[in-house]
């Protein structure tokens, strides 16, 4: 279950006792994984007790996603509730990010950075969002460059991004996706733009399907090991 960021909830309001309840929350759709979408919860929390429980739908794809509320004191203004309230969803966002558990075995560093920057994107920290998936991809890609060239490792390691993609991805459509996800997220950490019809969506969308043409890559080039011939 992961546990929102108070700052996900984007109106307080006054409802059953006087307390304040979290009317709206802003957060990335763990489904289809908009980003933050708009969850009205109000007048939708269930009291159990011990807790309270929110079943709203996304506008957007309709998926339904659970909040828990965990209070701990006095909500009786939106800075007091801010401190008592605990918020808790379902489906994890974290564990819908639409790439296989190979990438991770490449690069382990590329999935830190990869799920830090999602949380930062769900969290409304959207200047850093652009920085993190360009350092994300510079780790995945080299990494998985040098585990197709260990002899080369530091050379790889040291090389400008843009040549490690020129000189050693042969496959052209691996090629054309990992050359504009460089040039977006340049862009992101640059002071002047050079593609500005392109934005942050244009950037993820490309990630997502370069890792999918990447994944392809690795499955069938792992087929020999993992499926051997056998004479029938």
């Amino acid at each position: 279950m992961y546990k929102l960021p108070i700052s996900a909830v984007g109106v307080w309001e006054r409802w059953q006792g006087n307390q304040f309840f979290p009317r709206v929350i802003d957060i990335s759709c763990p489904h289809c994984r908009r980003e933050l979408v708009t969850f009205t919860t109000l007048p939708c929390w269930n009291d159990h007790r011990y807790f309270w429980n929110a079943n709203p739908s996304c506008p957007a794809c309709k998926g339904i996603v659970n909040f828990w509320m965990l209070t701990k004191g006095q909500r009786d203004t939106p800075e007091m509730a801010k401190e008592a309230t605990d918020i808790y969803m379902n489906p994890d966002p974290m564990s819908s990010m639409g790439y296989d558990k190979q990438i991770d075995e490449i690069s382990p560093d590329f999935g830190i950075i990869y799920r830090q920057t999602v949380q930062a994107e769900m969290s409304g920290l959207d200047t850093l969002v652009g920085i993190g998936y360009r350092k994300a991809i510079e780790f995945l890609l080299k990494d998985w460059v040098i585990s197709e060239n260990p002899d080369e490792r530091d050379k790889i390691a040291k090389m400008n991004l843009m040549d490690c993609v020129k000189n050693y991805i042969q496959d052209p459509s691996l090629k054309n996706g990992f050359e504009r996800i460089v040039w977006l997220g340049n862009d992101e950490t640059h002071y002047e733009r050079v593609w500005k019809e392109k934005d942050i969506d244009d950037l993820k969308g490309l990630l997502d399907a370069t890792l999918y043409k990447l994944q392809c890559e690795i499955k069938l080039k792992s087929l020999p090991e993992t499926m051997p011939y056998k004479k029938i």
